[in-house]
Order: C-alpha cells, then structure tokens, then sequence
C-alpha cells in the first residue's frame, strides 16, 4: 500500500469517525418531570411538544421528547434521583 492510499484511509476513517460523532449527539433526548410539593399542594406544567402541549399534573409525570418519538409517562422516584445524578455529574442537589 502506498502512502497516499494509507492518507486517503485515513482520511475516510477519520470522517467516519465524525459522522458518528454527529450521530450520537443527533439522538440526544430532553425530559421534563414534574415533582411532588412538598406542601402537598396540587401543581401542574405544561410542556409544549412535536405534537402540542401535553399537562402534566400529577406527581412524577413525566415527558420525554427526543429525534424519534415523545412519550408520557410516569416517573419512579428512583428514575428521578437517577436523572439527577447524570445531570449534575453525582453532585448532590437539594430538591
């Protein structure tokens, strides 16, 4: 193999490389979860999506939007504590 084909090689190899890069950051998803007040008190949000609003007004309802499909539904309290520690690199955050 020559010099300039292993370039070209790589080149392309590199490209791909990128492209699947752009990829995984193309099927990031968003999710909005709505959580308990701690008076009890009744609350609602509503979430504007691909499709319309969707209100979501009980505790741990859930919307999850990404490239795909959007989905309602209800979240756990450990899926929740899950959420929040991806977000914030296991920070701990107070609610």
């Amino acid at each position: 193999m020559s010099i300039r084909s292993l370039a070209v090689a790589a080149r392309v190899g590199a490209i791909a490389a990128l492209l699947l890069l752009a990829a995984g950051c193309a099927t990031r998803s968003e999710t909005v979860v709505l959580l308990p007040e701690q008076s009890g008190r009744d609350t609602a949000v509503v979430v504007k999506g691909s499709e319309g609003e969707v209100v979501l007004d009980k505790p741990y309802a859930a919307y999850t939007h990404s490239r795909t499909r959007d989905r309602t539904y209800t979240a756990t309290p450990d899926e929740v504590t899950a959420m929040r520690a991806a977000s914030t690199g296991g920070w701990s955050v107070p609610v």
